[in-house]
C-alpha cells in the first residue's frame, strides 16, 4: 500500500469500532483524536503509550510511527528545539546476529516502563532495530518498503506525564507538526 493510502487506512481504523473494542485500546481511547490528527499530518502511528503512573507501573509517553524522511528530519529538529521531547529516526541493521549486539540488551536501551513496586525496567526502546523487525512493522501498517519512508520514535523524558496533558507528548508533537513550514 502506498504511504498516503496507509495513512487513510490508519485514520479509519483508529475511528472504528473494531479498534475501540480491542482489549488493549482502553488507555488509547482518550488519545484517538490526537492520533488521528498526527496521522493526517503525515505521522503514520502504530504504537504508543500514554505516560501513566499507577500502583503497578510508571511510564514515559511514547509514539512509534513512519514518516517521509525529509518531513521526519524537519519534525525531529523542530521537536527537539521547541519542546523537551526526544525524537529520532530509528536506524536498522541487517546483521543476522543482531541479538548478540549490546545495543539490543535491555541495559543499553531507553527505559519506557518501570515497575512501581520493584523499580525494575519492564519495557525499553533502542535507537536501532533489526531490519526484519522494521519490515514487520511496515507490514503491520501496510506500507511497502520505500527508502523515503522511515521509522520514527518520540518519547517524553518525564516519567508519568500524561500524553494529552497541556505539555504532554501528543499535544507537543501535534503543535510542532502543525507549525512546521
Amino acid at each position: 500500500m502506498k504511504f498516503n493510502d496507509a495513512i487513510k487506512h490508519s485514520v479509519n481504523y483508529l475511528k472504528s469500532k473494531e479498534f475501540t473494542e480491542r482489549e488493549d485500546a482502553i488507555t488509547t481511547i482518550p488519545t484517538i483524536d490526537k492520533l488521528v490528527e498526527l496521522n493526517k499530518h503525515g505521522l503514520l502511528t502504530y504504537d504508543s503509550q500514554v505516560g501513566k503512573k499507577d500502583q503497578y507501573n510508571t511510564e514515559r509517553a511514547y509514539i512509534n510511527g513512519f514518516m517521509e524522511r525529509e518531513k521526519a528530519e524537519q519534525l525531529m529538529q523542530y521537536v527537539m528545539i521547541h519542546t523537551d521531547k526526544i525524537m529520532y529516526i530509528v536506524g536498522s541493521v541487517s546483521d543476522k546476529k543482531w541479538m548478540d549486539n549490546p545495543i539490543f540488551k535491555r541495559s543499553e536501551s531507553i527505559p519506557l516502563t518501570i515497575s512501581t513496586k520493584t523499580k525494575e525496567v519492564e519495557t525499553t526502546m533502542t535507537t536501532i532495530l533489526p531490519e526484519e523487525i522494521v519490515d514487520f512493522e511496515r507490514k503491520l501498517v501496510r506500507i511497502t518498503k520505500n527508502s523515503n519512508i522511515v521509522p520514527v520514535f518520540c518519547f517524553d523524558p518525564i516519567w508519568g506525564r500524561y500524553t494529552i496533558s497541556k505539555n504532554g507528548l501528543l499535544n507537543d508533537i501535534l503543535r510542532c507538526i502543525s507549525n512546521m513550514k
